[in-house]
């Protein structure tokens, strides 16, 4: 349960990170829209609340954290392989580990301990 919470905040803490790099980025470039990036850091921000709402009901052992959290490995498994498929050494490492996270997220997923853990609270609970 702790390993699948901590996936999460690392994907929170590159959400957030990325989102920094895009504004970073926008500000020294000729030709990017001002509007362009505000929107793509809003998106990326959104989903790190989102992600951060995901980590806390899967700390808090709620069964229906398990589906979103699955999705959501599978999200992190298509961006990084999108970096990967960038140029540049440090850009395919970068992508390298994001899928690597997102493996390790999307095992958990499917885990029987995580599946056992967020059953357990729920009979619990009823």
């Amino acid at each position: 349960m702790r390993a699948a919470t901590i996936i999460c905040i690392l994907d929170v803490v590159g959400l957030v990170g990325y989102a920094l790099t895009v504004g970073l980025a926008s500000r020294s470039s000729r030709g990017s829209s001002v509007n362009a990036a505000g929107v793509e850091i809003a998106i990326y921000l959104a989903f790190a609340v989102l992600m951060g709402l995901l980590a806390h009901a899967l700390w808090r052992r709620k069964p229906l954290a398990r589906t979103p959290f699955l999705l959501s490995q599978l999200f992190v498994i298509i961006i990084g392989y999108t970096v990967f498929a960038g140029d540049g050494t440090a850009v395919k490492v970068v992508g390298a580990v994001v899928m690597l996270l997102g493996l390790v997220g999307l095992a958990l997923s499917l885990s029987p301990r995580l599946v056992a853990a967020l059953t357990e609270q729920d009979a619990a609970n009823s």
